[in-house]
């Protein structure tokens, strides 16, 4: 061997010797730091880590479709069942859905019947989920939301 080739060997052996020392050195500090933190606040840490940013309430809604139920107002109020079910499309336009006040959307659907409209929005239809989403609805409570958005609209179906 030559002079060159033994400095090259020698330099990869301090390579090598110093990434095993510095492992070593990595792995006793790991378990040092380890043994100073309890599992149960890793744990806590852990979990308050991964939580949920923010919590979605439906307790309002669903009381308040409760409430209007147990006074008897709920197969009969379409506005309270088109503000607690309905309003989230409905109000918007989203994913199409008609709006209150949109006669151009609604001149059409009218056309079908009354009973044809609140079928579809009982067994859902395109983007729309049964009952819009609320199953605990009556059919007359659905009747009633539609019913207050065609008259919102200035329409009414027979």
């Amino acid at each position: 061997m030559s002079q060159g080739d033994d400095t090259v060997i020698r330099n990869l052996v301090l390579v090598i010797a110093a990434l095993v020392i510095f492992m070593l050195f990595a792995i006793v500090l790991a378990q040092f730091l380890h043994s100073k933190v309890e599992p149960a606040q890793a744990s806590a840490a852990v979990e308050q880590r991964i939580s949920a940013v923010g919590k979605v309430n439906m307790k309002g809604a669903a009381s308040s479709a409760k409430a209007a139920a147990s006074t008897g107002t709920a197969a009969t109020d379409g506005a309270t069942v088109y503000q607690t079910a309905c309003f989230a499309c409905h109000g918007t336009g989203a994913a199409g859905a008609p709006k209150p006040g949109d006669k151009a959307a609604w001149t059409e659907r009218v056309k079908q019947g009354l009973d044809t409209l609140v079928a579809s929005a009982v067994n859902g239809k395109n983007a729309m989920p049964p009952k819009g989403g609320n199953m605990s609805l009556s059919e007359d409570a659905i009747r009633a939301a539609v019913n207050h958005m065609l008259s919102e609209t200035g329409l009414s179906a027979n």
